[in-house]
């Protein structure tokens, strides 16, 4: 089968090459879209069967990944999150050949597909009625639909329960540099967070007024949150306690250099001004990595049988994510590449960050790191040292 799919999308890679949207009049372009969007339909629905199948093989436990999502989201080029919901459809659609078949053929998208099966699956008798809402309503429409159908589907105690159990929040720093945040549960819960939210929104909105200020809502509704997270108990506000890793010369954070570009990192945020981390001097945990002086690259074994603070904070903040080059979750482990009891030193050359995962499936399960010369290294399986020495 890999041949036949190999040779038809080489084939489709050398006919879209050709097209030039620039010899399309309006409605020749729409009709083109419709088509390559129907073509993109039908090769997401193979993907999510196949992706499926990666799950349920357990192939990713060998490739040393932590789940079936983490591997999909490296060879698909997406997050785990949209890797999860995609095999979690394609387990829905079992149960649902008409929605199976709408989707094969490129009728639904994968965004429909996705709505359609979480309704489905707890109400099967609202199947049709949800497919013919996707086939006449726009997506939000659809969404819509697909709430009442779900809503009808399951009785109010298990959807708590269940939103209860899912409920997650997460933060990442997008590629602009903005720190973004999600948070999901269960309605009771949210209620009780915007209450808390809407009243400090009201009291950042009046004091803004009070100065000419005019911002959105929006706007107004994330410093409130920031107010909240600021407050230690009634009418008492002060800042979180950030750990600040800065990595510029110590003169200009303590200085008066203000010098473009000049930039530090907060661990697990991201990139900030220097401006920033010198206002929060005071009620942070600061470890300032000095770029002359000790340098962080060069910090070794002082003598001691316990790792020195200097070269653990070094390696942490050379390596803020897992050097394995199929993952990217936060480092929590320092991993000596030559081991102590080999005779490896604690120093930056020898020490790695590794997340626990990772560092687990190197302590217990006979995983090696091979260096892939760009500060990354491959996680290599048992099996491959066996194949090798077989050979």
């Amino acid at each position: 089968m890999f041949q036949p799919i190999r040779s038809q999308r080489e084939a489709l890679e050398a006919l879209l090459a050709d097209v030039e949207p620039g010899t399309l009049d309006g409605r020749a372009a729409l009709r083109v879209l419709r088509e390559l969007a129907r073509m993109e339909h039908v090769c997401a629905a193979a993907k999510a069967r196949v992706a499926r199948r990666v799950d349920e093989s357990n192939v990713w436990r060998s490739e040393g990944y932590r789940s079936a999502a983490h591997l999909i989201a490296k060879v698909t080029g997406t997050s785990v999150g949209e890797a999860s919901a995609v095999v979690r459809t394609a387990e829905r659609l079992q149960e649902l050949p008409a929605t199976a078949s709408e989707f094969a053929t490129g009728r639904l998208s994968p965004a429909q597909a996705r709505e359609v099966a979480a309704a489905a699956v707890e109400l099967p008798a609202a199947e049709r009625q949800l497919l013919a809402s996707a086939a006449d309503q726009p997506f939000a429409g659809l969404q819509d639909t697909c709430r009442r159908v779900k809503a009808a589907g399951v009785d109010e105690l298990e959807r708590h329960r269940r939103a209860h159990a899912a409920r997650a929040l997460r933060s990442w720093t997008d590629g602009e540099g903005v720190w973004q945040l999600h948070a999901s549960g269960s309605p009771s819960d949210g209620a009780r967070i915007m209450a808390r939210l809407n009243a400090e929104t009201e009291q950042v909105f009046r004091d803004a007024r009070k100065a000419g200020g005019r911002d959105s809502t929006e706007a107004y509704r994330f410093d409130g949150l920031v107010r909240i997270a600021e407050t230690t108990s009634p009418g008492e506000r002060r800042r979180a306690r950030a750990h600040l890793f800065v990595s510029v010369d110590a003169e200009r954070l303590v200085g008066d250099d203000t010098t473009p570009g000049a930039r530090c990192e907060i661990k697990g945020v991201g990139p900030v001004p220097v401006a920033t981390a010198r206002a929060l001097v005071g009620d942070a945990l600061l470890t300032i990595l000095v770029k002359r002086g000790v340098d962080v690259t060069t910090i070794a074994h002082d003598g001691t049988k316990t790792m020195p603070a200097a070269v653990r904070r070094a390696v942490l903040a050379r390596d803020p994510e897992c050097v394995v080059d199929i993952c990217s979750a936060p480092t929590t482990e320092i991993h000596h590449r030559e081991q102590r009891a080999d005779g490896g030193e604690h120093s930056t050359k020898n020490c790695v960050g590794t997340c626990g995962w990772c560092h687990d499936l190197i302590h217990y399960h006979g995983y090696t790191l091979e260096p892939n010369g760009d500060g990354t290294y491959r996680l290599r399986a048992p099996y491959e040292h066996r194949e090798t020495n077989a050979a």
